[in-house]
């Protein structure tokens, strides 16, 4: 029985106690009382009851909002993972996108916990000369977002270096990245190159076009200038000719060797009795093959820890035709030129490949053989001819299923290897050289040549195709409402 319960009988007891006198009868003043009380009591069990009503109710109450709490305390552990599920999966991603996503996003939020500041970061490209130039600018945007880089500053260089800048600046605007300084540089090469109609036709997206941009030398003048400011240190990745940065860090070296924290190079490289050379057939270092041989020799003088990109890995490492199929899909505009850019692109390197004089080809080796073994799927599918007969001009577009892009492995590797762990091991040869000068200085350097397994392959695709279809899906609405 309850304490009120009890409380309420012993009342009720010794209210008859005081309602009878000592000789036995019923005192008139306790009886009226007593029947006052009476009169009362209903009114006060009522009263009663409905205070024990609110009581269980109160608790009710109390016990919904306690269990709202857990539910809430619980869930909100995972809510930040949920979101961007649901954020991811918005862009259209399949679930192995969405995996490489989740991934990603766990690596950002350890870099949070850990007080990691982003990379900043410092980009010489060449973008429209080739189709992986536009694509490496698209995965580097999606790491700026991420929080795992930020692009402190493009710089376009090879003639026509200015509308190579203006296209760099229009790509960066379409996917939110506006603010970022771009420049253009030097021509980049003492030679005259010829420029392909498909390298600026369909950019549609080059709206940027009539913006003021500043001198190459000048941007990186002050971009090094703020990192020495903030004491901090820059990584330097170079997608295209080495003039620029050589010329630069000839006439500013203390700035270079203090404020450089990483070198990525997408080229080729030879080693000689420990000293690093530029591969002269890597296009990179063929537009300036002086300007290359130099600055190999600055980074081994002054012992900056360098990443060699090879074409190696890229091809073993390609895309299927499919992805930016994907991508031309989405509705941003990157993505359509991206698609028309590589048929065109891959047709005049299938034609020039097909000269019989060497010199006339992209690099001597690269023959009709060689490019159908690398960026076609020839010999394994059905041929409408029999024989020998090898496709004539753009009967190869059927079989353009090889999607190489070399520059987007050294937009990868910038960011870090806890982002993309798959080029910590299997890719990478690690080498020590001793710097020139003497100094006692030891220089790392790494050179991504190829992935020993199919599997390691399939990853680093996987990855590039997540993060471009993501970049491009995940932007394509802004685009359109401007």
């Amino acid at each position: 029985m309850s304490r009120f319960g009890r409380a309420g009988i012993e009342h009720g007891r010794e209210g008859e106690r005081r309602g009878k006198g000592s000789d036995g009868r019923t005192d008139r003043r306790s009886s009226r009382g007593e029947a006052a009380r009476v009169e009362r009591r209903p009114r006060c069990n009522a009263r009663r009851g409905h205070l024990e009503r609110s009581s269980v109710l109160f608790h009710a109450l109390e016990a919904s909002f306690l269990f709202l709490g857990l539910l809430l305390l619980v869930t909100s552990y995972n809510a930040k993972e949920v979101s961007s599920a649901e954020q991811f999966m918005s862009m259209g991603l399949s679930q192995r996108e969405l995996g490489v996503y989740l991934k990603l996003e766990e690596v950002s939020q350890r870099r949070k916990e850990n007080n990691q500041v982003p990379r900043p970061v410092v980009v010489i490209t060449d973008v429209g000369k080739d189709y992986d130039d536009l694509a490496a600018l698209v995965v580097l945007s999606e790491f700026h977002h991420f929080g795992f880089i930020e692009l402190r500053a493009v710089v376009a260089n090879l003639i026509p270096a200015e509308k190579r800048a203006h296209l760099a600046k229009a790509a960066l605007e379409s996917l939110g990245l506006g603010d970022v300084p771009v420049a253009f540089g030097t021509r980049g090469s003492p030679d005259d190159h010829e420029v392909l109609d498909h390298e600026f036709k369909g950019a549609e997206f080059s709206r940027g076009a009539s913006v003021e941009l500043e001198n190459g030398k000048a941007l990186l003048t002050r971009v090094y200038q703020t990192a020495k400011e903030k004491d901090e240190k820059l990584y330097l990745l170079c997608l295209s000719s080495l003039q620029d940065i050589f010329e630069f860090a000839s006439a500013n070296t203390d700035l270079v060797v203090k404020y450089t924290a990483e070198v990525h190079m997408q080229g080729g490289v030879s080693e000689n009795e420990h000293n690093l050379k530029p591969d002269g057939n890597a296009a990179n270092n063929r537009f300036n093959l002086d300007a290359a041989v130099e600055w190999y020799l600055f980074i081994q003088r002054h012992a900056i820890r360098s990443h060699i990109y090879t074409k190696n890995a890229a091809f073993i490492a390609s895309l299927d035709s499919g992805v930016f199929k994907e991508l031309a899909a989405t509705g941003h505009p990157i993505g359509a030129y991206l698609r028309r850019v590589q048929v065109e692109q891959d047709v005049a390197f299938y034609k020039r490949a097909c000269e019989s004089d060497p010199g006339k080809r992209f690099a001597p080796f690269m023959d009709q053989t060689w490019f159908l073994d690398h960026k076609t799927n020839w010999h394994l599918r059905p041929h409408p001819s029999e024989g020998d007969t090898l496709p004539v001009g753009e009967e190869v577009i059927p079989y353009l299923t090889k999607i190489v892009l070399y520059d987007v492995l050294a937009a990868l590797g910038v960011a870090g290897d806890d982002v993309v762990d798959v080029l910590k091991n299997d890719i990478k040869v690690e080498s020590e050289v001793l710097g020139e000068s003497g100094s006692g200085k030891t220089m790392h350097y790494s050179v991504t040549n190829k992935p020993v397994t199919s599997e390691d392959a399939d990853r680093i695709s996987l990855e590039v195709a997540s993060l471009l279809k993501g970049a491009l899906s995940g932007r394509s609405k802004s685009v359109d409402s401007q």
